[in-house]
């Protein structure tokens, strides 16, 4: 069973999945180079988290529209439409979007781009996967605590 979150539109809410008692949240991977996209991909499942990949920011963008996940972890340099654009364009369509930035040109410059562009996090290549496994079920915690919290008042 999908269940919409309340803090965005109805139409660009971040789905989520119940299996049991267990929540589990979609993230999409965008990455052009295959072999990082498939070892997050394997890594992140593990973690029990549902993975979409995408090789470019136009295919990762209409996956977004399609399936609005709770996070996307984006690498920045790609050809076409780049992170930091592809991150423009997912916050243009939901400002409470959780976008994660990757590089293996990491530059302070990337970094101060980034988060101003609303990115949660920032991370340099070669990632470390403990790092990205913790801010992920940081921001998962807060996600599906903070829509209970914040309309709990109301009812």
């Amino acid at each position: 069973m999908w269940r919409a979150g309340l803090l965005a539109p109805a139409s660009f809410a971040p789905k989520t999945q119940v299996q049991g008692d267990i929540l589990t949240m979609n993230i999409l991977v965008v990455d052009d180079q295959k072999e990082i996209q498939m070892m997050l991909r394997d890594v992140l499942e593990d973690h029990g988290y549902e993975v979409l990949t995408a090789d470019n920011g136009l295919d990762a963008l209409e996956l977004y529209r399609k399936h609005r996940p709770a996070f996307t972890l984006t690498d920045i340099s790609m050809p076409g439409l780049n992170g930091l654009d592809l991150l423009k364009q997912i916050k243009s369509l939901n400002s409470e979007a959780s976008v994660i930035l990757m590089t293996g040109a990491g530059t302070e410059t990337f970094a101060v781009e980034a988060l101003r562009g609303g990115a949660i996090n920032y991370f340099n290549k070669p990632i470390d996967i403990n790092e990205l496994v913790e801010t992920l079920s940081r921001y998962s915690v807060l996600a599906s605590g903070y829509d209970y919290e914040h309309y709990a008042a109301d009812f």
